[in-house]
């Protein structure tokens, strides 16, 4: 259950109501809810400990989603959808949110994992880290689309434009030959694409370790394969997606991947750790033809700089 308090001064605090119970029988506690409004609904969001994995879905040991309904103070919180997972990748969790002073609703994420071991945190210092910020808006059949906020093109630091291209049967192509950050932008004209699977592998090196962004034409998915990956749980994460047309948009940090299809409707975020030595992108077409009607990579400048 989701429990509502109130206050009079922020300090002390009184039940209120019960907002929202999860009819996952399997679902034993909602970490980290966070209850917001979206033009004329409300979205909850919530991580439900202990629903079972099912298809493609609740895959990780700790996973993220939302409902959406009516509510108003003194009123029932009124669904009117049923729960969606708000990620399909390997590490997205606990998500809050806050309104920026232009009105947007601007999300993070915690990119990590209780379960997996995190390569890095033994000998690095760090474990984990925040996902890019995110603005959220509700489309009219209720799906939270987010999108990195427009401040994030501000890290762009020079653009290779690839144009329009096609790559035939087992077909590749090196986009950089070594990377740390950056972001690509991918159109992909899936009605003229006759490939089994269109994808990229990032932080590839010179052993073969590399993670794969692609897209799957037989199961209608974007996903991310991490089972060559130099470390981590490996296992892959795949989203549906449909249409004739698919907008990647992806971006790649040293130790992550956040993918965001068709202007946000669907997201994929996960780590990716690699192996050491150069680490190369490169474009692959699997069993067919791939149509790219649009590619664009962005080199991106560290946030720590000025």
């Amino acid at each position: 259950q989701v429990w509502l308090y109130t206050s009079t001064d922020m300090e002390d605090w009184e039940f209120d109501s019960i907002l929202f119970e999860d009819p996952d029988p399997d679902a034993f506690m909602l970490e980290c809810p966070d209850f917001f409004p979206l033009g004329d609904k409300w979205v909850l969001t919530y991580c439900p400990m202990g629903p079972k994995p099912a298809g493609y879905a609740n895959r990780n040991g700790h996973n993220a989603g939302y409902v959406v309904g009516t509510w108003a103070p003194g009123e029932a919180f009124v669904q009117t959808k049923d729960y969606v997972l708000e990620d399909w990748g390997h590490n997205f969790y606990a998500p809050q949110t806050f309104e920026a002073p232009d009105g947007r609703r601007i999300q993070y994420g915690w990119m990590g994992s209780f379960e997996e071991p995190v390569a890095s945190q033994a000998s690095d210092g760090w474990s984990g880290q925040l996902t890019l910020p995110r603005e959220l808006t509700l489309e009219e059949d209720g799906n939270l689309v987010a999108r990195p906020i427009d401040e994030v093109k501000k890290l762009r630091n020079a653009t290779e434009e690839f144009g329009n291209l096609s790559l035939g049967y087992g077909e590749s192509l090196v986009l950089a030959e070594d990377s740390t950050a950056v972001e690509i932008e991918l159109d992909l004209d899936l009605a003229a694409t006759t490939a089994d699977r269109v994808g990229l592998q990032v932080h590839k090196t010179s052993d073969g370790h590399h993670s794969y962004v692609y897209y799957d034409a037989l199961a209608g998915r974007v996903g991310i394969d991490s089972r060559l990956s130099y470390a981590g749980a490996k296992g892959y994460r795949a989203a549906a997606v449909s249409g004739d047309k698919l907008r990647l948009r992806i971006f790649v940090d040293r130790g992550s991947i956040e993918v965001f299809a068709n202007d946000g409707a669907t997201a994929l975020t996960s780590f990716s750790f690699p192996a050491d030595g150069p680490r190369s992108i490169e474009l692959c077409s699997e069993n067919g033809i791939a149509a790219i009607s649009g590619l664009r990579v962005h080199t991106l400048r560290t946030i720590w700089e000025d």
